[in-house]
C-alpha cells in the first residue's frame, strides 16, 4: 500500500479556524484606526475652531458670555475682568463622539492697556 500525500479533513479545518481568528484580528485593529482618525479629526477642527475665536473675541468688548456653534461643535465664549488691565477669556467646546461627549477647554489672560 502506498500513501498518498495530502491534507486530512481536521487539518484543513484547523487551519481554516486558524485563518478566520487572523482575520478577525485584523479586522477589528483596522476598526479602532478608524476610530482614532475620527477622534484626531474632531479634535484638530475643534483646535482650529478655538484659535479662530480666541483670536477674535480676546481684543474685542465682548459681553460676558457668547454661545456659539459651528457644525458639530458647541461653544461658549466666557470673558471676566481680573483687574482693570487685565482680562480672562475662557473658551469651552464640546461635541459628541459616537457615545461619548468629548471636549476643548483653552484659557487665556490678556493684557489690555
Amino acid at each position: 500500500m502506498t500513501k498518498i500525500g495530502g491534507f486530512t479533513l481536521i487539518e484543513v479545518m484547523v487551519a481554516i479556524t486558524i485563518l478566520a481568528i487572523a482575520l478577525v484580528s485584523l479586522l477589528s485593529l483596522q476598526n479602532n484606526d478608524l476610530k482614532a482618525v475620527q477622534s484626531a479629526e474632531s479634535l484638530i477642527t475643534a483646535s482650529m475652531l478655538a484659535e479662530k475665536l480666541m483670536e477674535e473675541y480676546s481684543l474685542k468688548i465682548v459681553p460676558k458670555e457668547l454661545h456659539g456653534s459651528e457644525g458639530n461643535l458647541k461653544w461658549v465664549l466666557t470673558v471676566s475682568q481680573l483687574s482693570p488691565e487685565i482680562k480672562r477669556v475662557s473658551l469651552l467646546i464640546q461635541w459628541d463622539e459616537g457615545k461619548e461627549k468629548k471636549h476643548l477647554n483653552v484659557v487665556e489672560y490678556v493684557y489690555v492697556k
